[in-house]
């Protein structure tokens, strides 16, 4: 009797241990299968920059006024790539004739992103907003009607 036993327990053993082999098998094969296919890349000479516009809240800069916050907006006009923002350096460009340094106060701050991401995803009009910044026409007791009127360019690095 035990001979008959032992022989069932070795036919059972054989049995599971194949299943067990068969599976790794199929285990390895599926994880370590390969291909072949084509694809392409776009590179960066075919991309086009962002669209940078800004705009100030209050819009109007008046001598002696609190600080305006400086809105930064891009635009992805990519039809199919996805374009992440990251400004480093934003700061008054060249100002008007007639408009000193000493007329504007400029302050970098800390720059927030909406959304947080700083990605503008292709093909859509989606806009990523910076704000942070403030620009502030300075009272300098000078005449400054010079400056009045006249836009502030900025310099955005991103």
């Amino acid at each position: 009797m035990i001979k008959n036993g032992v022989k069932r327990l070795g036919v059972a053993g054989t049995v599971v241990g194949t299943v067990v082999a068969l599976s790794a098998t199929a285990a390895f094969a599926y994880w370590t299968t390969t291909g072949t296919g084509a694809g392409s890349v776009d590179t960066a000479s075919t991309l086009t920059a962002p669209t940078v516009s800004w705009t100030f809240s209050p819009t109007t800069l008046v001598p002696g006024a609190a600080a305006s916050t400086v809105t930064i907006k891009f635009t992805n006009t990519n039809p199919s790539t996805s374009v992440f923002v990251n400004v480093t350096s934003v700061s008054p460009g060249t100002l008007p004739s007639g408009c000193v340094a000493a007329d504007i106060t400029f302050a970098q701050n800390t720059l927030t992103y909406n959304p947080t991401t700083k990605i503008i995803p292709a093909g859509t009009s989606s806009t990523l907003t910076v704000t942070g910044p403030t620009i502030k026409m300075n009272d300098t007791g000078a005449d400054q009607s010079n400056c009045l009127g006249k836009a502030i360019p900025l310099s955005v690095v991103f």
